[in-house]
């Protein structure tokens, strides 16, 4: 009988460890200014009509004050929806920057393959990073 709980116990957590999942992959490598260390997106996989919560964690490689972060989303390989979210902050070389954001699917939005490429940004302009999210709606 312990066994059986065990088991179940385990299959528990995996199945919540789907919740939230560390997704996604670099979409420029000429982007090293700041480094992830994680993604992570929930609810995962996404769905129509809800919040997508999104938490970077990474490492900056040099000094840098935020400006912004752009978020990009690709609709069946087209660039379809941009938006630019005002950030702040500066950070010493090393240090480690977490940002939470949010992108809305909406129940409208056309079922097939989507990106979303999130940038960050510093006050003079520049690309610091270019992380990727791709998913089936």
């Amino acid at each position: 009988m312990k066994v059986v709980v065990v088991i179940s116990c385990l299959l528990a957590l995996a199945s919540a460890g789907g919740l939230m999942a560390q997704t996604g992959k670099n979409c420029d490598a000429s982007l090293n200014l700041f480094t992830m260390n994680s993604f992570d997106v929930t609810p995962w996989p996404p769905h129509k009509n809800t919040n997508l919560v999104m938490v970077m964690s990474g490492t900056m490689n040099q000094a840098e004050t935020l400006k912004s972060m752009e978020i990009f989303v690709i609709y069946n390989g087209a660039n379809f929806y941009h938006e630019s979210v005002a950030e702040s902050g500066t950070y010493a070389a090393g240090a480690t920057a977490n940002i939470t954001f949010k992108v809305y699917l909406p129940f409208i939005a056309p079922s097939g393959n989507y990106g979303v490429q999130v940038k960050l940004t510093n006050t003079a302009g520049a690309f610091l990073n270019c992380w990727e999210v791709d998913f089936t709606l």
